[in-house]
């Protein structure tokens, strides 16, 4: 079963920048068959604007509650393409495959907008 969690992606260290001032992108990750593949949304943040615990971003942030809004809609639609498919589709699938799938409707829907 495919498991999504939202996670901000702290191994990309910048260079010479302090680690207060650091930010670093805000991923789906996606875990499927115990390999992880991660879909990068359009946000940067600094460590002290994530909450790893309710996986949203803090108010600390920009606009955060349109971030909020559209980093949520992705997950719930790439929740949506995982229960649509079956069981059976699901073990006969790589992450590779769920995660093109995820990325075509995300893509899609983006355009339809």
């Amino acid at each position: 079963m495919a498991t999504l969690k939202l996670q901000l992606d702290t191994n990309y260290q910048p260079k010479g920048v302090s680690a207060e001032k650091a930010t670093y992108p805000l991923v789906l990750k996606v875990s499927h068959r115990r390999i992880a593949k991660k879909i990068p949304t359009a946000h940067r943040l600094r460590r002290q604007d994530w909450n790893t615990d309710k996986e949203s971003i803090n108010r600390s942030y920009p606009n955060a509650g349109r971030a909020n809004a559209q980093v949520k809609d992705m997950h719930a639609t790439a929740l949506v393409v995982t229960q649509e498919l079956s069981k059976a589709q699901l073990k006969q699938m790589t992450v590779y495959q769920l995660v093109d799938i995820i990325e075509t409707v995300l893509n899609e829907k983006a355009v339809k907008k």
